[in-house]
């Protein structure tokens, strides 16, 4: 502090990330060991500023719809329109749409992988986590190979109540591809005089 003045400015730089959901940060400014001033003592050692949070909550939204054969996964993708600095939680539901809906017989057990299929983790209650600073998320649904005769069906994977986010695009349409045919067969008849059945 210059001599002849009373006050001074200390200016604390701060960077505009993009990671959104951090809210608003506080900082504290400490003063210490202070000489001059003819023993000038610290009354108020410590100031307090904030920094608010400008990026808001990120966007869900799903996408990559997918065809696929009975019993192959159908892999869509979720992404953060930012990555996020708290877990972010969102609802996963599959269920049949369209002309010939998909029943749930035909539909596994669903899985998400937060490291770009790696490793695949069971949906508990059909909620997944996105951990801090990921931003893209591969939901699997699987597919039942059965052998009923079936023509192409569809299904949907839906996100509704999020956490730490808003959802953007809620849905996206898979198809699994007709399976099993079936055959219709006439056999020869026997061999019968004129006038009875055969």
């Amino acid at each position: 502090i210059p001599a002849g003045s009373i006050t001074a400015t200390v200016n604390v730089v701060t960077i505009d990330d993009a990671i959104a959901g951090e809210g608003n940060e506080t900082i504290n400014g400490t003063i210490s060991a202070v000489t001059g001033g003819n023993g000038a003592t610290i009354a108020t050692p410590t100031a307090i500023g904030t920094i608010s949070d400008n990026e808001g909550v990120p966007t869900l939204s799903i996408s990559s719809p997918q065809t696929v054969a009975a019993g192959s996964p159908a892999d869509n993708i979720i992404t953060l329109s930012a990555p996020s600095a708290v877990p972010v939680t969102v609802t996963v539901t599959p269920a049949g749409n369209g002309v010939n809906p998909t029943v749930p017989a035909d539909l596994g057990p669903q899985e998400y992988s937060t490291d770009g299929g790696t490793t695949f983790i069971p949906v508990p209650s059909g909620v997944i986590t996105i951990p801090p600073g990921v931003t893209s998320v591969i939901v699997r649904t699987p597919t039942v190979n059965d052998t009923t005769g079936e023509p192409a069906e569809t299904f949907g994977v839906t996100l509704s109540a999020p956490s730490g986010a808003t959802v953007g695009t809620p849905s996206v349409t898979n198809t699994i591809q007709a399976s099993d045919p079936v055959t219709v067969s006439i056999a020869n008849g026997t061999t019968v005089p004129e006038g009875t059945n055969s």
